[in-house]
């Protein structure tokens, strides 16, 4: 039949791209610094762009963009060219690793290589941005440096941990200001050097983590960001705060190709060694001996451990101090309702139950009971009578389960002023 009048439509068939920019949580989140010349990342990867801050020049330049499984990610800085970077790398082992998505902050700082992270140049674009990433597991795949990334490349054990220490340094208060754990890989031969790391860097919310299993796993694995591999766990939709990693199994991807029939030598890298235990300052991610089989799909590693950095030392497992920090975010979130309120008894009822509310999650969850260990939380409020410093004041006495650590927590809130929020531990 024909129509008379029909005008031609042209019809292309393609696929939409999917925004990755979508309403989620920010869980695992890796922090870098791009290599020099390298493209704008905001370009390559439109649709995963959350935030970009170019000012007009790369000298000072950050770039935040969300990726998801279904991405590929070959535009990333990788192990090619003069600056190798595990950037790629390390945002395919944290979705491997179980996370929904992956959060990659980029900091651009001249002609800084991408082991920079330690830098005033650098840290003076990356820290201040951490106030958008509240509860975020940091981690920083380039932090130590190249180290043998390749053949030819490689770096001193001290200059690397210097940067590792550097790093923290930097960013240690602003991990604990927004209720941030950072995982941190250990370098090479610093096991022998943990009690000068507790001296030089104190209580940080940090997990000092490595890679544990036999030769052949460890060339395949050893050489990737063990710290990311744990923020990814520990970011996927299905994490339990209060349930810990310790014992749980993750996929590490494929890693580099190893022949059984290779020597070590030729591929010009140093023989890993199988490392003793030190499973109470170090999270020790084991490699399953198939692993580094190219033929294996049993390619994954168990959480051996989960000690942090947080003082006194011992006293705070990962589950432990990411529970408190996400307690203390709700108890300031629900807090900063009162700051322009009237201080009166009405008022310090109401802060009392606001408290209640944000906390009754943990409460029916089991993570926090009374301070004798049954029951729930003793909640009290009151007002401040002082003609020049009127306020709010709510205390909260409570135990933290399973790990039997006492909590006691006081929320001062004055009109006008950011809600004051102090944690005591025994």
């Amino acid at each position: 039949m024909q129509v008379y009048g029909a005008r031609k439509v042209d019809v292309r068939v393609g696929i939409i791209q999917t925004d990755t920019r979508a309403e989620k949580p920010v869980g695992a989140v890796l922090f870098g610094v791009a290599p020099p010349e390298t493209p704008w990342l905001s370009d390559l990867f439109p649709s995963s762009v959350v935030r970009t801050t170019r000012y007009g020049t790369r000298d000072a330049a950050l770039e935040h963009l969300r990726f998801v499984p279904a991405q590929r990610f070959d535009a990333l800085p990788g192990l090619e060219g003069p600056y190798p970077s595990l950037v790629r790398d390390s945002v395919q082992l944290a979705l491997d690793a179980g996370a929904s998505h992956v959060d990659l902050v980029m900091a651009r700082a001249g002609d800084l290589p991408p082991w920079s992270l330690h830098t005033e140049a650098v840290a003076s674009i990356l820290v201040p941005y951490l106030s958008e990433l509240q509860e975020a597991q940091i981690a920083f795949p380039d932090i130590a440096g190249p180290g043998a990334l390749r053949p030819g490349v490689d770096d001193s054990p001290d200059r690397r941990l210097e940067r590792v220490l550097g790093t923290i340094k930097q960013f240690k208060a602003g991990l604990r200001e927004h209720y941030q754990i950072a995982y941190v890989d250990l370098p090479e031969g610093a096991e022998q050097r943990l009690d000068e790391i507790h001296q030089r860097i104190g209580s940080a919310d940090v997990a000092l983590c490595r890679w544990t299993g036999g030769e052949r796993a460890l060339r395949a694995h050893g050489w990737r960001c063990a710290g990311a591999a744990l923020a990814g766990l520990q970011g996927r939709n299905s994490a339990d705060l209060t349930g810990g990693v310790a014992g749980l199994h993750f996929q590490v991807g494929a890693g580099r190709r190893v022949r059984r029939t290779r020597h070590p030598e030729l591929l010009q890298l140093p023989t890993p060694r199988l490392r003793d235990s030190m499973g109470d300052e170090i999270v020790e991610l084991a490699l399953d001996p198939s692993a580094g089989d190219p033929d294996s799909r049993r390619r994954f590693a168990m959480v051996r451990s989960e000690p942090t950095l947080r003082q006194p030392s011992g006293s705070w497992s990962l589950p432990a101090l990411r529970t408190v920090k996400a307690i203390h975010h709700r108890i300031v979130f629900a807090a900063e309702q009162f700051v322009f309120r009237p201080v009166d008894q009405v008022q310090a009822f109401s802060l009392v139950t606001a408290l209640d509310m944000v906390l009754r999650p943990f409460i029916e969850g089991g993570a926090l009971v009374g301070p004798s260990g049954e029951g729930g939380p003793l909640l009290a409020g009151d007002t401040v009578r002082d003609r020049d410093a009127p306020g709010l004041v709510a205390e909260i006495s409570a135990q933290l389960r399973p790990w039997c650590q006492d909590v006691r927590v006081r929320v001062a809130v004055d009109p006008g002023q950011q809600p004051a929020v102090e944690v005591f531990t025994p």
